[in-house]
Formats: structure tokens, C-alpha cells, sequence
């Protein structure tokens, strides 16, 4: 399929917009070669002065250093001329004019010339950027005409030398801030750290003083276990049978002769004496225990001389001694609270009137609305 033909207009368009692309380097070239013959050394920074373009032979005018390059104009202008720069630039951007400062002389490398430094603004696209020029004696370029500020550079360098003691002033003041922030934080730290070393010690002593307490309970556990031995070892040994129930009349400790005479067995430690059928020939054992419970042991009798008729007339504090009276009253407070004491020991006085002394367990029965006393 044949392609088709290109008129003769488009055809000339294209060979414009060819002939014109072909000019453009052409007009790049004219532009330097203007920028190159009518101005003097100069640089064109942008707003962090990195350099954008440079313009003529600036070698007179830079020091490079050695090490990494940079862009940066005031890391490659000769050093003498840094200050000058700097301020400069620092005037552009906060004025806008036109800035020159003249009659530059003493810079290393361009002995017995007076060099003359020239700033201006460009603005680009909302964008500025800072054309920087270099003059001396020998090479004066005419320019054009316009607003400018002359500056005396003695008192530009004094005036940045008052700018930069202002400067090192406040960051003086600044560092002596830190350091007492940091010298608060230090004490505020060393409190803390005192705080927990005293906190380290006190655990210290708990810790020394819980192992002291579990060493006399490992001993108090030795001691009891010894006696539970020995008293396992009589109870075995012995003729007497003897049956020991709790509060709840559950089953604690048989001595074997008691496993001969009856039916409780080993394995009936632990169930209530009601639930087992003791013996055939006392079918009254289970209400003679509830007797003993709800009345008196014949103990009492034995120990203190009276008889049960006797003890029943009195309220029992009256058989205990005046000087054990109120520790008693404050026992048996605890005891209508429904808990339970262990080893209380006061005296009684018998009927001969002689003082016993007497060690209880006690516990209450709520539900019954009594106090077994053993």
C-alpha cells in the first residue's frame, strides 16, 4: 500500500522547525560569547551559592582545596576574598540592591592589585539568583549604570566582626544553658541513682531477712515433722486406743489398737466419724462425742477439782483468773467473729485454790451456735 503524500506546507514546517533547531546551539554560543566579552570574571549562584554558571577566567580569584569537590562558591573563592564574599551575598539577599565593595587590596596572590567585588540580583521564574563579578585594576570592564551601594571595607569588616562576637556571645550563652540543663540532669540523675542504691540495700536486708525467716521456718518445719514422727511412732506403740477427730468430727489420727476394736481403718482418716458404723456393740458412740461437744469434758473436772455440776452453775470467766481475764474476754471476741485460736494460755484457779495454767485451741460452730474448747 503506497504511503501517503506529505503537502507541500507541512513539508516546509518541517523544514523550518529543522532549520531553527539546527540555529540553537548557534544562539547558545552567541549568549556566552556576549556574556564572556562584556562582562568581567563572574560567578552565578543560586540562593544556597552553589555555582550555576561561571563566567571569564575566575582561577585568579578561586583556592581549591583539597578533598571532596564541592559546588559551594565560598568552599572554592580564594580565602582572602571569603570574608568579602559572604558579605556580599548576605547583602543581596537581604536588600535586593545593587552591591559593590572596592579598593580590596592585600589578598594573597594578587599582590599590588585592588580588587573589586560587584553583586546583583536575578530574578528567574519567582526563582533568584546572585550574579557575582570580579575587577581589578588591570581589568576594567564598563558597566552598566544603575543604583549601587558602595561599601567601605573597613567597616564592613568590623561591622562582621561585631556580627560574629554577637553570634559567638549567644552561642556562649547557649552552651553555658546546656550545661547547666546537663549539670541539673547529671544531679537529677545521681539523686536518682542514690535513690536506688539505698532501694537496692533496703531489698537487700528484706532478701537477708526472708532467708533468715526461711531458715527458722525450714527449722520450725524440721522440728514439727520430728514431733509428728515421734508421736506417730507413740501412737503406733502404744496399748491405749485413741481416737482423734478435728472440729468438724472428722477422723485425724488412730492408734492401731483402735483399727482391732472397731471398723475404722487407716484409709478413714479424713471422713466424718458419722459416716462409719464404729462398732456394733456402742451404738451410742457418735451421741456420746456430741455430748462431750455440747457439754463438758470430764478433763475439766479432773484438772481443776470442781465437779460438772459445779462448773455448769458459773459462767466459765469466772474460773479464770482476775489477771487473765480481759486476754480472755479479747479471745473469745475473736472467737464470736467466727476465727479460730490456736494455743491460748491463761489460768484458772482450782477449788483447792491453787492456779493452773492451761493451753486451748478453739473453734467456733455457727451453725450449732457453740465453741468447742479443746
Amino acid at each position: 500500500m503506497p504511503l501517503p503524500q506529505k503537502s507541500s506546507a507541512e513539508a516546509e514546517m518541517q523544514f523550518m522547525v529543522q532549520a531553527r533547531l539546527r540555529q540553537m546551539p548557534k544562539i547558545d554560543k552567541l549568549l556566552d560569547g556576549a556574556l564572556t566579552a562584556y562582562l568581567p570574571p563572574s560567578f552565578l549562584v543560586d540562593e544556597s551559592n552553589n555555582i550555576i554558571h561561571v563566567i571569564n577566567d575566575v582561577n585568579p580569584f578561586t583556592q581549591f582545596q583539597s578533598g571532596r569537590f564541592s559546588n559551594n562558591l565560598l568552599s572554592i573563592i580564594n580565602s582572602d576574598l571569603s570574608l568579602f564574599v559572604n558579605n556580599l551575598l548576605r547583602r543581596l539577599k537581604n536588600d535586593g540592591k545593587i552591591v559593590a565593595f572596592e579598593n580590596i587590596t592585600g589578598v594573597k596572590g594578587l599582590d599590588g592589585l585592588k580588587i573589586t567585588l560587584e553583586g546583583r540580583v536575578i530574578n528567574v521564574d519567582r526563582n533568584r539568583y546572585f550574579l557575582i563579578s570580579f575587577t581589578s585594576e588591570e581589568t576594567k570592564f564598563q558597566r552598566k549604570k544603575g543604583r549601587k551601594t558602595t561599601v567601605d571595607v573597613e567597616v564592613e569588616v568590623n561591622a562582621r566582626v561585631i556580627e560574629l562576637e554577637k553570634e559567638l556571645q549567644s552561642s556562649h550563652e547557649n552552651l553555658q544553658a546546656t550545661v547547666e540543663e546537663l549539670e541539673t540532669s547529671n544531679e537529677e540523675l545521681q539523686s536518682s541513682n542514690e535513690e536506688l542504691q539505698s532501694t537496692s540495700e533496703e531489698l537487700q536486708s528484706v532478701n537477708e531477712e526472708l532467708y533468715t525467716v526461711n531458715s527458722e521456718y525450714q527449722t520450725k518445719i524440721e522440728e514439727l515433722t520430728r514431733m509428728t514422727n515421734d508421736l506417730n511412732n507413740l501412737l503406733k506403740n502404744t496399748d491405749v486406743g485413741a481416737l482423734y477427730l478435728d472440729k468438724n468430727l472428722c477422723i485425724r489420727k488412730i492408734t492401731p489398737i483402735v483399727s482391732k476394736i472397731t471398723n475404722i481403718l487407716e484409709s478413714d482418716i479424713g471422713r466424718p466419724i458419722s459416716h462409719i458404723a464404729v462398732m456394733a456393740n456402742y451404738p451410742d458412740l457418735i451421741h456420746d462425742v456430741d455430748s462431750v461437744v455440747e457439754t463438758l469434758n470430764p478433763s475439766w473436772s479432773r484438772i481443776l477439782g470442781w465437779s460438772t455440776e459445779e462448773l455448769l452453775e458459773k459462767p466459765w470467766l469466772e474460773f479464770v483468773h482476775p489477771d487473765d481475764k480481759v486476754q480472755t474476754e479479747n479471745a473469745k471476741s475473736t472467737i464470736v467473729e467466727g476465727q479460730e485460736v490456736y494455743q491460748f494460755e491463761n489460768r484458772y484457779i482450782c477449788k483447792d485454790g491453787t492456779v493452773r495454767w492451761l493451753s486451748w485451741n478453739s473453734f467456733p460452730y455457727s451453725d450449732r451456735e457453740i465453741i468447742l474448747l479443746i
